[in-house]
């Protein structure tokens, strides 16, 4: 017979074991002086003057709280959501569990609340390294055709998004080995080397702005009468990036600093010849040019490491014919973190022979 110790140790044992206690805070990343979002209790003291990227946590918030702060309805910053992402990332080395949702200028973190105090100081030393920090970014837009689509699937690097969205896909081609792939019936554009402060918006635009006569107008000009003007119309045709970077410092022996990029990508095409048609302004006939625009966009946000090359998938041109193909765009990124005071090395000049 068991004995009723026994039985007790036993009903004990099959019984779930209790969840760990979580913790739910909310930081702000422009904290103002006197700003409360909420009651209970406030962990730090409001920084006496503003002060942009300072993280101070406003209150704690109960775990039912969390549903509503993951609601889609509240639009979040760049630097807070790629902040939450940087700081979720690295959270996770110590606490699986950890989740960091932005909205508006506001992170709440629901962790382990063993480990809040750990994910605190890693909020902290993320956006004071996001203030020290700058970015250099090279960016190329790669357009390959059938056959230079088939030689980069070959090579490891796809062409088309991943379930309607954007791929990011690492890589560990140079960019002559790239090259050479698009070389049959690809094209390639680079565009200039861009270095932006961590956080700030950058613009990255291979753009023709067609001027297109589009409407004629009549203006009453004194001692002429009725005077028709003609009336312009400025569209861009090409492509584009549009984002935001933040970088995380870390050291080495956590594997080195790690940069997160939010990108809107965007195609723009003009279908040619552009048609003509005329009409009748203040009695007489005029020619005015009807264009037929098409756009196209993309989303991506993703971390790399530092002198990490990554292509993104997703794009494509927009086509006119019917039946026509769509043509992919495909974006190579190369991101870099040095310090706000770092000067880039210069090339080593070439000297020049005396005749």
């Amino acid at each position: 017979m068991t004995s009723l110790p026994l039985l007790a140790v036993l009903v004990a044992q099959s019984l779930p074991a209790p969840p760990a206690p979580r913790s739910l805070a909310v930081y702000d990343l422009e904290v103002r002086e006197g700003v409360s979002r909420g009651p209970a209790e406030r962990l730090d003291p409001v920084p006496e003057s503003p002060r942009s990227f300072d993280v101070t946590a406003l209150y704690v918030a109960h775990a039912s709280q969390l549903a509503a702060l993951d609601s889609p309805d509240v639009p979040s910053t760049p630097t807070a959501r790629l902040l939450a992402g940087l700081v979720e990332e690295e959270a996770r080395r110590f606490d699986p569990s950890v989740r960091c949702i932005a909205r508006g200028s506001m992170i709440a973190v629901d962790s382990a609340a063993s480990e809040e105090a750990r994910v605190r100081d890693l909020l902290r030393a993320a956006s004071a390294s996001s203030r020290e920090r700058a970015i250099t970014l090279e960016v190329r837009f790669l357009l390959p055709g059938p056959k230079s689509a088939a030689a980069l699937e070959q090579a490891g690097i796809s062409c088309v998004g991943a379930d309607g969205g954007a791929r990011v896909q690492a890589t560990s081609l140079t960019p002559d080995q790239i090259d050479a792939l698009l070389r049959e019936d690809g094209e390639r554009i680079a565009a200039p080397r861009l270095r932006d402060s961590s956080g700030q918006s950058f613009h990255v635009r291979e753009l023709r702005n067609l001027s297109l006569l589009t409407d004629w107008n009549v203006a009453v000009v004194e001692d002429l009468g009725n005077v028709v003007v003609p009336s312009f119309t400025r569209i861009d045709d090409g492509l584009k990036v549009e984002g935001t970077a933040l970088v995380l410092a870390r050291p080495a022996e956590n594997g080195g600093d790690r940069i997160a990029l939010e990108f809107d990508l965007g195609s723009s095409s003009v279908a040619r010849p552009i048609p003509q048609e005329k009409r009748l302004v203040d009695g007489k006939e005029f020619v005015v040019q009807v264009p037929t625009v098409r756009q196209s966009s993309l989303h991506a946000l993703f971390t790399l490491a530092p002198g990490q090359r990554v292509v993104v998938a997703g794009l494509a041109r927009p086509t006119f014919a019917p039946g026509e193909p769509l043509r992919p765009v495909l974006v190579e990124v190369l991101a870099r973190s040095v310090h706000h005071f770092e000067t880039p090395a210069s090339p080593e000049p070439t000297p020049v022979e005396e005749h």
